[in-house]
């Protein structure tokens, strides 16, 4: 198990972190959303565009994903082919998105441990691109909020684990663990070791909710 990091400075990280989520001003990721990335080396995945961008260290993967007659774009460190091996509970998308059939969520919280490092927690920043109401959400969940699993030394944020999970009012909890996502309840559980397992399950789980993995 990692060394849980308590200090100060963890926890402003932590707070920039969450008002990132809040805000939805995800900076760290260029051309998210509607705007075009000029793309080069396309390929087709399950019948989605997806370009390649060269940053200079490392080659991201731009999703083009189409929703009601508009383009949206996200940028995934991985292709989709490459996360088909990771543990996955089939139909765990329903437990994200759906309060019932017609509906989606009122609120989803994105909860992580108190001792991940701010790379972990930052891992979570694909789902709440697409699933929130920005321009470049896909989903437009009304309210997509950051939230601590367990006591963080602050009462600024909330704290939201499995048991605050319902129908109406989704939790995404990020934990250590073996790595897969699987479900408790109406609890969605995002397990990882480090922050390459943490990014990799986000990713996963980003196009299984895209339906770009099937």
């Amino acid at each position: 198990m990692k060394k849980r990091s308590k200090g100060i400075l963890n926890y402003f990280v932590y707070g920039l972190i969450i008002l990132v989520v809040l805000v939805g001003l995800w900076t760290l990721f260029d051309s998210i959303g509607s705007g075009n990335p000029n793309p080069v080396n396309g390929t087709v995945y399950n019948g989605y565009n997806i370009y390649e961008e060269y940053t200079g260290k490392i080659t991201l993967y731009v999703l083009e994903v189409i929703s009601d007659g508009k383009s949206y774009y996200h940028k995934f460190r991985y292709y989709p082919e490459g996360l088909l091996g990771l543990g996955y509970e089939d139909g765990i998308e329903e437990k994200v998105l759906n309060k019932n059939e017609d509906e989606y969520k009122n609120r989803i919280y994105l909860s992580v441990d108190p001792g991940m490092s701010g790379q972990e927690a930052l891992s979570t920043s694909i789902l709440a691109q697409i699933l929130g109401r920005e321009s470049y959400g896909v989903f437009k969940i009304r309210s997509i909020l950051g939230a601590f699993s367990g006591d963080y030394g602050g009462e600024d944020h909330p704290i939201k684990n499995c048991d605050d999970a319902t129908k109406e009012i989704g939790v995404i909890l990020l934990q250590y663990g073996e790595p897969k996502i699987y479900s408790s309840g109406e609890c969605v559980i995002i397990q990882g070791r480090n922050v390459t397992d943490f990014r990799m399950l986000n990713e996963r789980l980003a196009y299984g909710l895209l339906e770009v993995i099937e």
